[in-house]
């Protein structure tokens, strides 16, 4: 099952989960920002838990390079917490870095608007 939304123009989060005889139950979450239009810049993370463990993906790509990097949560029976912990973290990190400091122009914009 696969779900995907846009936030606004730039932000999307997408979750997927499957399950399968050979690779069991797979979750994933993922949420993305595109930086800057002109000069195609983007950033994101995912969170991914599996069979083989969980790993959390951390993604930045500007004008066509893009650097991807895992770092392993690890295996099966450390499962619940760690993922738990990784997704609020990226999704804290991922609002404080990206949505939260264009609230503040558009808050910092309509203060300008109503003083003048």
């Amino acid at each position: 099952a696969r779900c995907a939304w846009r936030h606004s123009a730039t932000t999307r989060t997408r979750l997927h989960a499957s399950l399968s005889l050979s690779g069991g139950l797979a979750f994933s979450a993922a949420t993305e920002r595109l930086v800057s239009r002109g000069s195609h810049s983007s950033a994101g993370a995912t969170v991914q838990w599996g069979r083989s463990g969980g790993y959390l993906k951390l993604k930045a790509e500007r004008g066509g390079f893009r650097v991807l990097i895992p770092i392993y949560l690890g295996g099966r029976g450390q499962g619940t917490l760690l993922v738990s912990a990784a997704w609020a973290l990226v999704v804290g990190t991922a609002r404080w870095v990206l949505v939260e400091p264009q609230r503040r122009k558009r808050r910092a914009k309509q203060r300008a608007s109503r003083v003048a």
